[in-house]
Formats: structure tokens, C-alpha cells, sequence
């Protein structure tokens, strides 16, 4: 074998090795950036495994705020099992969480590289893959979402379009069910791939095609839908009727769609972000229209799906969160070294691909080796937890529910935002939220505040002092002058 036949049967395994130990560095660097929403599954996977059941507030089972019941599974098996090695319960949901992360972005690197790649021993194609799974792993690192299914939902949906690129039926239907309990709005891609699967029948067998792909699907879905209606009384989370609530009211007003000007963040928080967002943009376009690229069929349902949940969020008036575009920027990088995959020539592909992969690493490579900022973010967050938890009361108001109620697992949390307080809701949606100040019974014991006039909080109503007094500050960091400060029900 020449030295120029050599280098494409190596070439392979050297970018899916750089692939993995990147995901692996940049999964273990984030590992404690946990973020709030992060820490409401965990307390749920704390009282799970103090054998609480899956609740958030132990004492009302009927609210299901976890989005994910494939993450809340996983993370629930992941931390019992580091309770057989002497975790204790306080640290073994923290420590599932960065297990799972450390599983899960690799893996959405290797899926990303291995759908563009698709098996071809082409420069192009080997540079378009490894630019698809070096801009994710980058951009989901550096999004804040240990602990949340972001990175388990995406590499399930890789999987399964890797599947269905190999006619894989019963294993693409299983991994689409699989999917679709990591999230459940992944039911688009799941009807996507349906109606195409029963295009190819015979017109009168169609319908029948389709539920036969649909079984497997169904038989994994159908059982959590039975167990949740069992143990919330209800098939799907209350975070959809929340996020419902948000959105549309004067606290969210913009429209979701709206949030996509966020997009180039991910990419680079400076002007640089714009430029690569611009390139991944044209690249997507090269993807799916031209007739050269390697993996049309599954880049299009990809946007396909993408299109449609953005258009459905909309619809559903669902609020403006951050995290919710990373699914966008994700499913771009997949389709940009798809685009890369497609360019003709031996040489261009390639190197194209390699430079943009660079550009990519010098915007988010810091991932691997800058401090993170839950120290000076979140720290105060948890002092506020642990002073609860030392401190006890029955009930206590907060917006940010996730770090200050993992860290006081005994305290009943009344919700300012409505996941966990469904009576929050509509006043919500109506502009009220502080209205429960004006309760003649029922006020949280004590109330968490961030030290911003934040319009849930209920710091800023006139009414608000004449019934709290001030208890304890956190400062936070990297500035003094904010505090989380925690006030308490003034005796009568």
C-alpha cells in the first residue's frame, strides 16, 4: 500500500478520535456549569431516590415539571447507581447529571460526524463531518445544558436519521420513541419520517404502512404516557401549559420566533458569530439543494423538522428561552458539513471544511480552557438553598426554583413563574403575577429575591414590604451590589 492510499484509511479514525476526546474535554470543563433549570430535574431526582416519588414538591404529585421523562429516567438510574458506591444523596443527581453529559456530547459529536461522513473515504466528506461535530460539541458546551436533555434529545435524533439512511425500520421507529420521551415535540420528526415511509407503499396500503412503522414507537411511548397519567393524572408535563402562560403575557411579549436573532451567540458572542452563522447558513443551503450532496433525504427532514417546530413554538405562543435555539444552531452545524460533504473537487471540500472548523474552535475553543461563571452566578443561589435548608420554612416563594430548591429539598416551593405553582398560571397570562400579595391566607412563609426589579418577583409591589421583612443577603462575586436576598412573613 503507497503513503497516498494510506492516508484515507486512516484519516477516518483520526477525526472521529479528535472528535470523541473533544466532546470528552469540553463535557468534563462544563461539568459543574449546571444551570437552574438543570437543578429542578435534580431535585426531582433527589426526592426519587430519598424515595419521594418523581415530584418536585413532594407534597403536591399532580405537577409534572420535567419536560424530559428520558432524561429524568437516565439521571435517576445513573444516580442510584453512585449510591451503591457511598454517594450521598445531596450529590449523586449532581454527579449523574455530569456523568450523562460526559455520554452524551461525545456522542453527538460521532453521530454528527458519522451522518455527514456517511462512510465515504472523501476529503470532503471527512472535513464536513468533522466540522458538523466540532461546531456542536463547541456550541452545546458552551450553552449551559448539563443536566437538561439538550444533548440527549439532538444525538437521539441523529441516531435515528443514521438509521433511517439504512433502512433500519424497526430500530429507526424505536429510536424515534425513544427520542420522542427525551422530548416530546421530536412527534414532528416522527410524522415526517412516517408520511414519507408510507409514501412508498401502494396507495390502499399506506395507512397501513404507516402504523406499522409506527409500532415500535408506540409501544415505547405509550408506556410513560400510562404511567404519567397514573402518577400526575395527566399524559404530558405542565411545562407546555406554563411556557403557554409566559408566552404571549406582558412579562414574554415577543412572539417566539423572535429569539432567533440569539442564533449567532452560539456561534460566538462576538461579531464573529454573525460571520460563521452567515457561512453555516449558506453551507445548509448547499446541503439540501445541491444534487451532488451525499445525504439530502435526511439533511431535509432535519430542516424539515426544524422549520416546523420552530413554526409550531410560534403557534403555540411559546416564551423567548434562550436554550430552546441551540436545537436550531445544533441542526446547522449537521446541515453546514453536509454542505461542505457536497462541494465537488477533491481538495476544496476538505480544506473549506478544515478552515471553517478552525474559525469555529478559535470562536468557542475557550470552552476547553476558560473559567466558567457558576461561581459568581450561581453561588449565591445555593448559600440561599442552604440557608433554607438550615433555616426551614413550610413554603417559600421564588422565580429561580431550581438551584435554591435543590439545595432545600424540605421546602415546599411556590413558584413565581407557574412550572411548579399551577395557580400562578393565569395570573401569568393576565399581567398579575404578584397578585397572590393581596392573599388574605396562603402567603409563602418566607420569599427569595435576585436583587433586580424583576417583574415576577414580587419585591417592586407597593404591597410587598407592608408584609416581608428583610432576613439574609448573598452578594453576589463579581458585584456587590446585587444580592439574593431571602425575606420573611412579617408576625401579625
Amino acid at each position: 500500500m503507497s503513503p497516498g492510499d494510506r492516508l484515507p484509511r486512516v484519516l477516518p479514525w483520526i477525526v472521529q478520535g479528535a472528535l470523541l476526546v473533544a466532546g470528552v474535554l469540553a463535557a468534563w470543563h462544563a461539568r459543574n456549569s449546571i444551570p437552574d433549570d438543570g437543578f429542578i430535574v435534580l431535585r426531582v431526582v433527589r426526592h426519587w431516590i430519598a424515595g419521594h416519588g418523581p415530584y418536585f414538591n413532594v407534597d403536591d404529585p399532580s405537577v409534572q415539571v420535567v419536560t424530559s421523562p428520558l432524561n429524568l429516567l437516565l439521571l435517576t438510574l445513573l444516580a442510584q447507581a453512585t449510591r451503591l458506591f457511598g454517594v450521598s444523596v445531596g450529590d449523586a443527581p449532581v454527579l449523574a447529571a455530569q456523568i450523562l453529559f460526559l455520554v452524551t456530547l461525545p456522542a453527538v459529536g460521532w453521530l454528527s460526524y458519522s451522518l455527514v461522513a456517511g462512510g465515504r473515504r472523501e476529503l470532503g466528506a471527512e472535513m464536513g463531518g468533522f466540522l458538523a461535530g466540532l461546531s456542536a460539541i463547541l456550541i452545546c458546551a458552551n450553552a449551559y445544558v448539563v443536566g437538561l436533555e439538550t444533548a440527549l434529545v439532538f444525538a437521539l435524533i441523529l441516531a435515528s436519521l443514521l438509521a433511517f439512511r439504512r433502512e433500519r425500520w424497526v430500530l429507526t421507529s424505536s429510536l424515534l420513541g425513544l427520542a420522542f420521551l427525551a422530548r416530546h415535540d421530536v412527534a414532528i420528526l416522527v410524522g415526517l419520517i412516517t408520511v414519507w415511509y408510507a409514501s412508498r407503499a401502494e396507495p390502499g396500503a399506506r395507512v397501513q404502512a404507516g402504523l406499522a412503522f409506527l409500532r415500535p414507537f408506540v409501544l415505547i411511548a405509550v408506556v410513560w404516557i400510562g404511567y404519567s397519567t397514573i402518577a400526575f393524572g395527566k399524559p404530558v408535563p405542565d411545562t407546555l401549559a406554563a411556557k403557554m402562560a409566559q408566552g404571549g403575557s406582558p412579562y414574554w411579549p415577543e412572539p417566539y420566533w423572535w429569539g432567533l436573532g440569539r442564533l449567532p451567540a452560539f456561534f460566538d458572542a462576538s461579531s464573529l458569530g454573525t460571520t460563521i452563522l452567515a457561512l453555516f447558513l449558506v453551507l445548509a443551503a448547499v446541503a439540501l439543494f445541491a444534487k451532488r450532496s451525499p445525504s439530502r433525504l435526511e439533511m431535509g427532514l432535519l430542516f424539515a423538522y426544524s422549520l416546523l417546530h420552530l413554526v409550531l413554538y410560534t403557534l403555540l405562543g411559546i416564551p423567548i428561552y434562550h436554550w430552546y435555539y441551540l436545537a436550531y444552531a445544533l441542526a446547522l452545524c449537521v446541515l453546514a458539513g453536509s454542505g461542505i460533504a457536497a462541494i465537488p473537487g477533491r481538495w476544496l471540500g476538505g480544506l473549506l471544511g478544515f478552515g471553517i472548523a478552525m474559525l469555529a474552535l478559535v470562536a468557542r475553543g475557550a470552552v476547553l480552557t476558560s473559567d466558567l461563571p457558576w461561581e459568581t452566578r450561581f453561588q449565591p443561589y445555593r448559600e440561599a438553598g442552604e440557608y433554607l435548608d438550615q433555616h426551614p420554612a413550610k413554603r417559600v416563594g421564588m422565580s429561580e426554583i431550581g438551584i435554591i430548591g435543590y439545595y432545600a429539598p424540605n421546602v415546599e416551593v411556590f413558584d413565581f413563574s407557574g412550572i411548579a405553582t399551577p395557580e400562578q398560571r393565569p395570573r401569568i397570562a393576565a399581567g398579575r403575577a404578584t397578585e397572590w400579595l393581596g392573599q388574605d391566607e396562603g402567603l409563602p412563609d418566607k420569599v427569595v429575591t435576585r436583587g433586580e426589579k424583576h417583574p415576577l418577583e414580587p419585591d417592586f409591589d407597593p404591597r410587598f414590604e407592608t408584609l416581608y421583612e428583610l432576613e439574609q443577603e448573598f452578594p453576589y462575586r463579581n458585584d456587590g451590589s446585587m444580592t439574593v436576598q431571602i425575606w420573611r412573613l412579617r408576625a401579625p
